[in-house]
């Protein structure tokens, strides 16, 4: 049987404890949560990264810093990966070689996580956690930071979608984002795009199942977005401005055009347990919709 640890996987994990540090030190000021939650990821970062030094290896996008003791090879086929992903993101993005980012390899378990200055990237055992990397890559690329209130639904979907669009969501995903949400309106589980909005609130945590549906719903309606209104209104729902003012709808009306559009697709999605091998960091969705059911 699994530890209660181990339920939800390391990325939930690491989103549940960058949420509870955000709510111990949001008792010091900052201008805005944005400001917060990079501080946060920094502090977050800062003490695995002491002993990282610079690694001598020639990278178009990457300044690699190591403080682990994984083998070269390892750290240059990882660097080979994550420049051919990140080639594939910012191409989509129309923003072809993008910017250098700086990346760190540490020792730890947590996912990927880019705090607006970094990529630091977790060494366990010799192994590198790379399962979240491209995700991280979308933001690093476009210079954003997840922020644990209603905008993840926007960001952490908008990242997906390049993803799915850039050919590198089908290890994470197993199907389409619009193939999910097909699966969960058959399962009457979609939550809607107010409802999830509601419910991601900074420091605290109803349910790290929320999150997770966040992504799937948010991508496919991101994807939406971006197709009728173009990628700069996408981007312009992730840094603020909100659906009803790209689209000039309510937002009701906005999420009925998007299920619209992923009804019209005629999709046949595939059953939770096949979508997703064993080892997904999403395998728990397939438990809650089995709950649900």
């Amino acid at each position: 049987m699994k530890s209660e640890q181990d339920k939800y996987g390391p990325f939930i994990r690491t989103i549940i404890a960058i949420v509870f540090v955000l709510a111990f030190v949001g008792v010091f000021e900052f201008s805005s949560p944005a400001e917060l939650f990079s501080a946060v990821l920094r502090l977050f970062n800062s003490a695995r990264e002491a002993n990282a030094k610079p690694v001598n290896l020639e990278s178009r996008t990457f300044d690699v810093r190591n403080s682990t003791d994984v083998s070269e090879s390892m750290l240059r086929g990882a660097i080979r990966l994550m420049e051919s992903d990140y080639d594939a993101i910012t191409t989509f993005l129309g923003k072809p070689g993008g910017r250098r980012i700086p990346v760190v390899f540490v020792a730890g378990q947590e996912m990927a996580v880019y705090d607006g200055d970094k990529l630091v990237i977790s060494v366990d055992k010799g192994a590198i956690s790379t399962e979240t990397v491209p995700f991280m890559l979308v933001l690093a690329a476009e210079d954003w930071t997840l922020q644990m209130d209603a905008s993840f639904l926007y960001t952490a979907g908008y990242a997906v979608y390049v993803l799915e669009e850039a050919k590198l969501a089908d290890t994470m995903m197993g199907q389409s984002t619009d193939a999910w949400v097909t699966l969960l309106r058959q399962k009457n589980a979609l939550l809607g795009l107010e409802d999830i909005s509601q419910r991601i609130k900074p420091g605290e945590i109803e349910s790290p199942e929320i999150y997770l549906w966040a992504i799937i719903e948010g991508a496919s309606f991101m994807r939406w977005v971006a197709e009728a209104y173009g990628l700069p209104a996408a981007r312009a729902v992730v840094v603020g401005d909100s659906p009803q003012a790209v689209t000039g709808m309510s937002l009701t009306e906005c999420e009925a055009r998007w299920l619209a559009s992923v009804e019209a697709r005629k999709l046949d999605p595939r059953p939770c347990r096949l979508a997703l091998s064993s080892s997904s960091m999403f395998n728990f969705v397939c438990r809650k919709l089995d709950e649900s059911h």
